[in-house]
């Protein structure tokens, strides 16, 4: 009977403590290649209200998704490089791993890591929405963003 009950409450804390399972997945193969930005906004909002809204990008600027899970921003003049990323999709969401970029004036920016969530990737479109809710003092800062992307036709 003592065994039966060991068992019984050691099995539970053995599973709880066990690793979890990576579900970082490999991109879909309908991720990979290049989408073109239809829009990419930025909408802050304190206690509710909407304060800003700004464009990140521009349209016709885009990603390059990679099989090796890295990935690239570059503005519609295929000129100058905006962003160097690894990415990582599981869970129906795509994490970007920003790496740090020189600017043309040799600033160096850390975008950091941004989660979002796949709201649809359907044929030739795909959205990406990112939320966040900071609560301070005296109000609540909320940063919502929303990039729209089109898959670019083959040449």
């Amino acid at each position: 009977m003592k065994k039966f009950l060991l068992i019984i409450f050691v099995a539970p804390l053995l599973y709880c403590c066990s690793k979890k399972k990576d579900t970082t997945l490999p991109p879909p193969a309908s991720l990979i290649g290049k989408w073109i930005i239809e829009s990419d906004s930025v909408y802050n909002y304190t206690n509710g209200n909407l304060v800003a809204k700004s464009r990140v990008a521009l349209p016709g600027d885009y990603y390059q998704f990679k099989t090796d899970s890295n990935g690239e921003n570059f503005n519609s003049l295929n000129t100058i490089q905006l962003a160097l990323f690894l990415y990582r999709y599981s869970n129906g969401g795509v994490q970007f791993i920003y790496a740090d970029i020189h600017t043309p004036n040799g600033v160096v920016r850390d975008p950091g890591n941004l989660r979002f969530t796949v709201t649809d990737l359907s044929g030739d479109r795909i959205m990406f929405f990112y939320h966040n809710t900071m609560n301070e003092t005296l109000h609540t800062t909320e940063l919502k963003r929303t990039i729209l992307l089109h898959k670019a036709k083959s040449d």
